[in-house]
């Protein structure tokens, strides 16, 4: 990648790829790449899935590319383009059961452990907050897929409220409630696999949502 290439802005560079420059084409790759596997393992079930899922979301990224016309940021059309992509994948997959709460009970963390110290985790600990993490992740993935897709754009990939209403293609009001209404419906299904009464509180699925992996 010349240093040219390496200032240009994505705007600028999927204008030319738009031409057929596939050098402007692997420079936006290597800026997104990271973004939009991260974006598929949060809904696949492997890493190997994911990555399928992100190599067909460039190969449409790629196809579309005459059809992005600058009027939003080209990262914003990009992750658009990619949801659309990842819901279409996952709808050629097997049907699997949509609320595995059951399956989450059985394997649901008991309290955290005590950490080891003033701002260190004891070994214990750490494993359960990727427990955690990993049920609320499994709980977002079952979510209908509009109330998936903006905890996913929102929160999981780290963009403002306008950015990721842009990426899903409705209004920052639209947004809002759906986050609403998905915040509601990860709140119930946790409650349902929430430890014992009377064991140390967990983290509420939004907190963990922030800091998952």
């Amino acid at each position: 990648m010349t240093a040219r290439r390496r200032e240009t802005s994505d705007e600028d560079l999927a204008r030319v790829a738009g031409r057929g420059d596939l050098e402007a084409f692997q420079t936006l790759v290597g800026r997104h790449q990271r973004r939009i596997f991260s974006l598929a393992l949060r809904l696949a079930r492997d890493h190997a899935e994911a990555e399928d899922m992100a190599q067909e979301a460039f190969l449409r990224i790629y196809r579309g590319l005459s059809s992005f016309r600058g009027e939003s940021q080209f990262s914003t059309w990009m992750v658009r383009v990619a949801l659309n992509t990842f819901n279409r994948y996952l709808k050629r997959l097997p049907k699997t059961s949509p609320l595995p709460e059951r399956e989450l009970a059985e394997n649901a963390t008991v309290g955290l452990p005590a950490t080891a110290g003033a701002g260190h985790a004891d070994p214990e600990s750490l494993i359960a907050s990727r427990e955690e993490a990993a049920q609320v992740r499994r709980l977002v993935a079952a979510l209908p897929a509009r109330f998936r897709d903006a905890i996913t754009v929102f929160y999981l990939n780290e963009r403002s409220t306008e950015e990721a209403a842009g990426a899903l293609g409705i209004s920052t009001g639209t947004l809002k409630s759906r986050l609403f209404r998905a915040r509601e419906m990860l709140l119930e299904r946790w409650q349902r696999i929430q430890s014992p009464a009377g064991v140390r509180e967990i983290k509420r699925p939004a907190d963990q949502l922030r800091c998952l992996p």
